[in-house]
């Protein structure tokens, strides 16, 4: 894996642990999978330029807990 390829990695991994708490079922976030760029095609997800993710806006309704996500 390339230096380039982390900061997706790291924002996706976030990320997952942030569906799993307010959408352990995968309905609403299907589109969140793992091993995919967060900046290229995940619904909700906006990303600069620079592949960082700069504003999310997921579809309710969402419930949870986000101490569960342990971002």
């Amino acid at each position: 894996m390339d230096g380039a390829a982390a900061p997706a990695d790291d924002q996706g991994m976030a990320l997952l642990l942030l569906k799993g708490a307010l959408d352990p079922s995968g309905q609403r976030l299907g589109s969140w999978q793992a091993g995919t760029n967060p900046c290229q095609g995940w619904a909700g997800v906006a990303c600069d330029g620079a592949g960082r993710v700069t504003r999310l806006c997921a579809p309710p309704p969402l419930a949870g807990l986000l101490e569960r996500a342990r971002l």
